[in-house]
């Protein structure tokens, strides 16, 4: 993720009259360093060491024209599907590598994330954005963001974790040969393992904890669609235990469920596909 040279100026007028959004610098100097765009619904921030240093690279602005345009079309596609339409403005911040690890302070493994109504997501200068991966991790972050406001923040990381994957469609190739490693010797992880963010386990298990995640929401949206889903948000934001709210909203235990995600992921262990 990174960024490229065009003319600042004209790039910068041209997003306003087009997108609607303008352009905040605090000073001559700062203003090759930071910049900051506004929708009506998202912020884009670039930090230091964002700014452009080769012809070849696409220019922040180009890059926030591409971010607002994805941001826009998964408010839509969220709208929709969970029945909602969100109202925090999020906060987007673009920032070098460096800036992105003191920031956070995420593992290395961490590619984006979205963490107290912000998005965060490391952007290289010295390499060419990969609009695609881009694209991926916009629509990941912000449907986090959107299932954080339906919640209230209570949302279970399997589920959040699940739903963003989905979302974002392309399957990470590390997640089959982990959730096979791990169905090989042991039951689907307990959804009590995978309600923390992943964040906080163990670095060895992490890709399987995102392929059950997936395999896990997978399982209920086609079981009781969206519609289960939102449902059971709305019993978390209500106050219920999440034990109860997945009963409520899906009509099973979790316990039973975890039975039947277990005979799954081991029948799909067996065959040849590569993805869960």
């Amino acid at each position: 993720m990174s960024s490229k040279i065009a003319n600042i100026f004209l790039g910068a007028l041209f997003l306003v009259a087009f997108l609607g959004f303008s352009e905040e610098n605090t000073s001559a100097t700062e203003a090759e360093q930071i910049s900051t765009y506004q929708s009506p619904r998202f912020i884009l921030y670039f930090g230091e060491r964002t700014a452009d240093s080769n012809s070849k690279i696409l220019s922040r602005e180009k890059v926030a024209e591409f971010a607002f345009s994805v941001l826009e079309k998964a408010y839509d596609r969220y709208s929709k599907l969970f029945r909602f339409s969100p109202k925090q403005k999020v906060t987007i911040k673009f920032l070098s590598p460096a800036e992105f690890t003191r920031y956070t302070g995420a593992p290395e493994w961490t590619s984006a994330m979205y963490f107290n109504d912000e998005i965060t997501i490391p952007f290289n200068t010295k390499k060419g954005v990969n609009l695609s991966d881009l694209e991926r991790a916009i629509i990941h972050e912000y449907a986090h963001a959107v299932i954080h406001e339906i919640s209230n923040g209570t949302c279970p990381a399997w589920l959040d974790e699940g739903l963003a994957q989905m979302f974002e469609g392309k399957i990470n190739p590390l997640l089959g040969p982990a959730l096979r490693k791990w169905i090989a010797q042991n039951d689907a992880m307990p959804l009590d393992w995978l309600g923390q963010g992943f964040t906080l386990l163990h670095e060895s298990i992490v890709p399987a904890a995102y392929a059950e995640s997936l395999v896990a929401t997978r399982k209920l949206v086609e079981d009781q669609g969206y519609e289960g889903v939102t449902k059971f948000l709305s019993e978390l934001r209500d106050g219920k235990k999440e034990k109860v709210a997945f009963k409520v909203a899906f009509h099973d235990s979790q316990e039973n469920f975890l039975k039947f995600l277990t005979k799954d992921i081991k029948t799909w262990a067996r065959t040849g596909e590569y993805n869960p």
